[in-house]
């Protein structure tokens, strides 16, 4: 599969240059022309240095993982994400002439054709570009037969956030609670819990069970495709995690994750639960020893129904809402749904 893949690539960039293929052209509002085509694994080795640089500006995934190693981004340029987008991934290219100018990098996982990396060489920002290259991914989804799109945006980035709502796209789960005050933190008071330790296979069922039934409570318009990407979400990483007991019954999934001085914590649990002070209590049982010397507390819960329900109790703690790192953006490609409706 990935020979012939292989052979298919080069078979069309042979044939750009031969002058046999009749590429795409889109003329944008600044009145030029581009070409979108598939993108050979020579011109994805020949232009990664500087998709690099430009992701490193503005996506907040590149600037954790390769923003403070060299060597690191060296490795990576020259052999990592070429490999990566060559093999689990189809790139295309945005051409004005023989100059590339933008980047689209698609990835297929149940009835989602997820946006892996969407970028603009620099020379050729504000010009369209990037709105043409996704609605050229909308067309592959709907030649596909894809039911949603999906993509990741760095929270601050405030320019990509508002192009793709103004394409169709809603905000998945945005928001964190975060905490930053001085005092020691105290949640819940004493209450009678549980905190059962989870490890493997175990943690994996709870963590899919639990945000499963947040998720539809919290989140109906896009649980079907926030399940099916559970297992690649960023808060769920290596670190501790916890099944909080409460009358023998399992109630809740609890994970922390993260350095003492910034622990993260994520929480799901079903609607019953959200915002029961035996639950909030075993969130400060998980912080015990970390709260005397944490400069930030990090909270995720499951999905914005549950962030909404327990805010009131928390803010009145000293948390506040913030904007996720990254979070997910998704648009509804089948038939019209209210339930898909991307108002609200």
């Amino acid at each position: 599969m990935r020979l012939q893949r292989a052979v298919v690539y080069w078979k069309t960039f042979i044939e750009f240059v031969a002058g046999e293929t009749s590429l795409p052209s889109i003329t944008t509002m600044s009145e030029f022309e581009f070409s979108i085509c598939p993108l050979t694994f020579w011109k994805i080795c020949e232009s990664e240095g500087v998709l690099m640089s430009s992701m490193l500006e503005h996506d907040a995934a590149h600037q954790k993982w390769l923003g403070q190693s060299k060597m690191l981004r060296v490795l990576a340029r020259i052999c990592v994400l070429p490999l990566y987008y060559h093999l689990l991934t189809s790139g295309y290219g945005a051409f004005v002439g023989e100059e590339l100018a933008g980047w689209l990098y698609l990835r297929g996982w149940r009835q989602i054709l997820y946006v892996e990396t969407l970028a603009t060489h620099p020379n050729w920002r504000r010009q369209g570009i990037a709105k043409a290259l996704l609605e050229f991914a909308e067309e592959k989804a709907v030649e596909l037969h894809r039911r949603w799109m999906g993509l990741t945006v760095t929270g601050l980035n405030e320019a990509a956030i508002s192009l793709y709502e103004k394409q169709g796209y809603r905000r998945a789960h945005w928001r964190v609670l975060c905490y930053e005050q001085d005092k020691m933190l105290k949640i819940g008071g004493d209450r009678v819990f549980q905190l059962r330790p989870a490890l493997g296979l175990t943690a994996n069922r709870a963590y899919h069970h639990f945000s499963t039934l947040d998720l539809a409570a919290g989140d109906e318009w896009n649980m079907p495709v926030s399940t099916r990407l559970l297992e690649f979400d960023p808060h769920h990483q290596s670190g501790k995690a916890w099944l909080i007991v409460i009358d023998d019954q399992s109630v809740a999934y609890l994970h922390k994750h993260g350095c003492h001085t910034h622990p993260n914590l994520y929480l799901a649990c079903g609607p019953d639960w959200w915002g029961d002070l035996r639950v909030l209590a075993a969130i400060g049982a998980a912080l015990d020893g970390n709260t005397n010397h944490a400069e930030t507390i990090t909270l995720r819960l499951a999905s914005s129904g549950h962030h909404d329900a327990v805010f009131p109790l928390l803010a009145e703690m000293g948390f506040v809402t913030k904007p996720s790192i990254w979070f997910k953006m998704f648009k509804y490609m089948g038939q019209q749904d209210e339930r898909y409706s991307t108002r609200g």
